[in-house]
């Protein structure tokens, strides 16, 4: 009777087994599969796009940012490198690029370069602070029980990681943020970060956050996508609430047509992308 129950056991873990086994390979086959869509997509647009100057693109996004909403000189723009995602839930298993498959011919790293930033900062004065949103970090220095290269380097690496070095060759100030725990306990907490400052800047730059409030600093992201046909779209999202969201979203859309670049007709269905 044992031998009989030890049998059907080593049966039954067999049979479990090979299904676990032929589960894995579908995944994967789909994972793969996705995969190689998503890299037909955004090979067709990097052909797309080919050989264009960005440059006139940049100052037309520039112009169409409305620093008014920002209310404040100081400015922390957040910063998206190269990231690994899935590609679309746990059922997949195959990383890849983000910025490969939505935005590979024109992105953050074609828009947020030492160029644009100076420009900005020099037209507009103002302060432009970087803000890496992957490891939710300021660019500063090492901290004790972690180097800032280990923390950025899954996330921002290659191009993306060019105007971090560039940031750290700029001016230096602190991030003062001030809030009650649990407990009430007042805590204070302060954090060096390195930012481009306009000329009129003088002293150390300290930012201040009070109960989750900004107190002398505004927040913009902006995010972009490629589709077709040339065409770059781009969500930009202004200060962010005591809840950690953006208050105020705007989209902007443009096509390089007959060798420029212009404004075109946002449409709803281009929400979807986001």
């Amino acid at each position: 009777m044992n031998k009989i129950l030890l049998i059907f056991l080593l049966v039954f873990l067999y049979n479990f087994k090979c299904q676990d086994i032929n589960r894995a390979r579908i995944r994967d086959s789909l994972a793969t599969t996705e995969y190689d869509n998503k890299m037909k997509l955004s090979n067709e647009l990097i052909t797309n796009f080919n050989n264009l100057d960005y440059s006139k693109l940049n100052k037309k996004i520039i112009k169409d940012i409305e620093f008014k909403n920002l209310k404040s000189k100081n400015i922390i723009f957040y910063y998206s490198g190269y990231c690994n995602h899935f590609i679309a839930d746990d059922f997949y298993t195959i990383h890849f690029c983000a910025y490969k498959t939505v935005c590979p011919a024109f992105n953050q790293t074609h828009f947020w370069t030492e160029k644009t930033i100076k420009y900005i900062v020099n037209k507009y004065n103002v302060n432009l602070i970087p803000y890496l949103g992957y490891v939710d970090s300021f660019i500063t220095d090492d901290k004790p029980y972690e180097t800032f290269e280990e923390k950025i380097k899954p996330y921002y690496y290659d191009n993306s990681k060019d105007i971090i070095l560039k940031t750290k060759n700029e001016s230096k100030g602190l991030f003062v943020e001030k809030y009650k725990n649990s407990n009430g306990s007042k805590i204070e907490d302060i954090l060096p970060f390195y930012y481009f400052s306009n000329k009129g800047e003088k002293g150390e730059l300290i930012l201040r956050k009070i109960q989750g409030k900004a107190e002398n600093y505004g927040c913009i992201f902006i995010s972009f996508e490629n589709i077709k046909d040339k065409i770059v779209i781009i969500r930009i999202k202004y200060n962010l609430d005591t809840s950690g969201e953006f208050k105020d979203t705007k989209y902007k859309v443009y096509q390089y047509k007959n060798k420029k670049w212009k404004a075109i007709p946002f449409r709803n269905e281009y929400k979807s992308i986001y």
